[in-house]
């Protein structure tokens, strides 16, 4: 159902997302999405798993990486601390919600 929601959606933009779904999202809808990380770590550079785990783990200043790497959606843990916190910021939007996985969008000011 996700997949579906996404090749309907068609997101627009820069996507964060759990690093164990990358691969699958690939799988399913390359070229039409670009992840931000899936389980080929070795292509990514220690950089990109620093930064990751910084979002993931909310490091102080994660909030800031979401602009430089401009993330406009994340597609995540529906549970987690992550959503939670995005949606509580008051910048982003519910997109979907399913059993596993949650969809959200950065508002458009």
């Amino acid at each position: 159902q996700l997949v579906d929601f996404l090749e309907d959606k068609k997101p627009v933009g820069n996507i964060f997302n759990h690093y164990n779904l990358g691969g699958y999202l690939i799988y399913k809808m390359s070229p039409d999405i670009k992840v931000f990380i899936d389980g080929r770590a070795d292509m990514y550079g220690e950089k990109i798993l620093n930064d990751y785990e910084s979002i993931v783990t909310q490091t102080p200043g994660w909030e800031r990486l979401f602009d430089h790497y401009k993330i406009e959606w994340v597609v995540y843990d529906t549970n987690s601390e992550l959503i939670t916190r995005l949606m509580q910021s008051g910048g982003w939007q519910m997109e979907y919600t399913g059993k596993h996985f949650a969809v959200i969008s950065k508002n458009a000011f």
